[in-house]
């Protein structure tokens, strides 16, 4: 459970059964922080809050330090960082198996026509990237099993996976269902949305509007 809406912030492991705090960041550490993409994780800060020193794993407390990155999103296991060693684009991402410290310098990254904030999501073991592309890998997989750039006729607001399908919410309350094996369009459809997705789940899929149900499946 992750509270950054409010001073000051609560990040907390609760136990499923009854709702008892199992961890309490305040236990361990008075730092500031920030929550991660994905909400497995916190990052400290230091004092002047501009550089990331650690982060810590919120399902078993956990700290890894860290030097000269900036932590964007802890996903089963794996952080994605950038090296803040590089000063100018095009700048090296990271994926860091925290169990054992590994690191793997992120390859075949898009090059877009400006320097772009990478917003960076995970599901179901895969790891989305987005700029003016989407791009989605395996996690903690150096290369890319899906790159789609954004044009005028086709510019991508948000995405989602579930199972082996990867959800594109494009401009005009469109959908595309993309299938990350073959890479192939499976299904296009008319939402009339035009808020970002949120999730993707067995009964359908919502975004900051609304809930859309599942009313079909594929065999």
């Amino acid at each position: 459970l992750l509270v950054t809406t409010s001073v000051p912030h609560r990040a907390l492991r609760l136990s499923a059964k009854d709702l008892s705090v199992q961890f309490d960041l305040a236990s361990v550490t008075s730092q500031s922080f920030c929550a991660l993409e994905g909400g497995e994780a916190v990052v400290l800060l230091s004092d002047d809050e501009k550089v990331h020193t650690a982060v810590i794993t919120l399902a078993d407390g956990v700290t890894h330090p860290i030097e000269d990155l900036s932590a964007q999103l802890v996903h089963r296991g794996y952080l994605y960082a950038i090296d803040n060693r590089t000063k100018e684009p095009p700048y090296s991402e990271l994926s860091i198996n925290l169990a054992t410290g590994k690191r793997t310098e992120l390859r075949d990254l898009p090059v877009d026509k400006e320097d772009k904030r990478v917003n960076l999501t995970a599901s179901n073991g895969y790891v989305i990237r987005r700029t003016d592309h989407i791009q989605v890998r395996k996690n903690g997989s150096a290369t890319a099993l899906i790159t789609r750039e954004s044009t005028e006729k086709e510019s991508y607001k948000s995405a989602a996976i579930y199972g082996s399908t990867l959800y594109l919410a494009l401009d005009g309350g469109r959908l595309h269902l993309i299938d990350l094996d073959t890479g192939e369009v499976i299904l296009e459809s008319q939402t009339g949305g035009q808020h970002e997705m949120v999730t993707v789940t067995p009964y359908g899929f919502c975004n900051e509007g609304a809930f859309y149900p599942a009313i079909a499946w594929r065999s």
